[in-house]
């Protein structure tokens, strides 16, 4: 099983964000027929409608004031909190080039550009802002995010601190300085810095998310549950904080629910492929390969190098007799060289024996049959 936990390289996607810390992981397969594979698409939720009402009136205000750099400023930020990180670098952009001046813009820019995976762009916009004379709290948090990502932990800590000079009650700068603290592998700081982020910001679901992940780490369970569900208050979307409530349910081995939360994570957000692993584990103990197979199509369609998924997806094609299918994630697995070879080889090996015997039996009703 793994925690979601939210670490540098997810920054770039959402705050911050990447690497998933395990406590341990769970057996799991997975396979599908021969259908062809369809795009996997975010659900649409109560929130899309107000979004789009908010996006409306943007644009309504851009037609009727398109030299307005402030409404294009709008709309970027409305990309960018949407994660449409393009669109949002196309306006920030244009909100510039009506105002060069307006250095605020740069900052959206750059956040953008962070967005995208940017980091050298989303520095340069930064860089530009200060030589403007541009301070404000959250250029520093910007810049502090990025430092955090590029792994200069010391340089980021000291623009996170001048974010909280300038603006003592920041919880993104506190955030942001939880997560480094915890790069550093200072888990005290850290606790600390994400206990005074929600303290300044009590719905800051994120927050709550990194607590809990560090007390389901340390087995404090009691903790964990209070801050998961007081994330699920706050953010009862967040398929990050249902994630760690299916984590946590399924360490208090109450697998209905922790089933329910992995669910919903997947429902509010398809690309969540570690929750869709884990429903894959359930099915596949349950011998119901079909549905296993679905799920872990779906985590090599957002992770195609998890390995655990694509053995098990060919362990299950081998259950299913889909011999060839299974042959080729064997060897898919092996080439990517990075565990589960020995088993693979064994499993090419059985299936090599099973088809040859299949052929023997083949030819021999073959034979007898041509005798008749």
């Amino acid at each position: 099983m793994k925690i979601i936990n939210l670490s540098p390289r997810f920054c770039l996607l959402r705050y911050a964000c990447g690497l998933a810390i395990a406590l341990f992981l769970l057996s799991a397969c997975e396979i599908k027929g021969k259908k062809e594979k369809a795009p996997i698409q975010k659900v649409q939720t109560e929130n899309d409608y107000t979004n789009n009402l908010k996006l409306k009136a943007i644009n309504d205000e851009i037609a009727q004031a398109a030299t307005n750099p402030i409404a294009w400023s709008k709309r970027a930020d409305f990309f960018l909190q949407a994660q449409e990180y393009q669109a949002a670098i196309a306006d920030a952009k244009q909100a510039l080039r009506l105002d060069s001046n307006r250095v605020e813009a740069y900052v959206l820019l750059a956040s953008a550009y962070r967005g995208g995976k940017r980091l050298d762009s989303a520095a340069l916009c930064i860089n530009r802002a200060k030589r403007r004379g541009y301070a404000s709290p959250e250029l520093y948090v910007s810049s502090g995010e990025i430092l955090l990502v590029a792994r200069r932990l010391d340089a980021a800590l000291d623009e996170l601190n001048e974010a909280l000079r300038l603006a003592p009650e920041n919880a993104k700068a506190y955030f942001y300085k939880g997560m480094v603290y915890e790069e550093k592998g200072d888990t005290a700081k850290a606790i600390q810095s994400f206990q005074k982020a929600v303290s300044i910001t009590p719905e800051y679901a994120d927050g709550h998310n990194k607590l809990a992940g560090i007390y389901m780490r340390r087995k404090q369970w009691s903790m964990a549950s209070q801050h998961l569900a007081t994330g699920l208050r706050f953010a009862p979307e967040d398929a990050y904080v249902l994630y760690n409530l299916g984590v946590y349910y399924e360490n208090q081995k109450n697998t209905d629910s922790a089933r329910s939360f992995f669910s919903k994570a997947v429902f509010f957000e398809p690309s969540m492929y570690l929750a869709n692993f884990q429903l894959g584990t359930y099915s596949y103990k349950a011998r119901n390969y079909m549905e296993a197979a679905n799920r872990y199509e779906a985590v090599l369609q957002y992770n195609p190098r998890m390995v655990e998924a694509r053995f098990y997806l060919a362990l299950c094609r081998e259950f299913m007799g889909s011999y060839s299918e299974a042959l080729a994630q064997y060897e898919a697995v092996i080439a990517e060289g990075k565990g589960f070879e020995a088993d693979s080889k064994r499993g090419i090996a059985r299936i090599q024996s099973r088809m040859a015997q299949r052929d023997t039996q083949e030819e021999a009703e073959a034979l007898a049959d041509s005798t008749l």
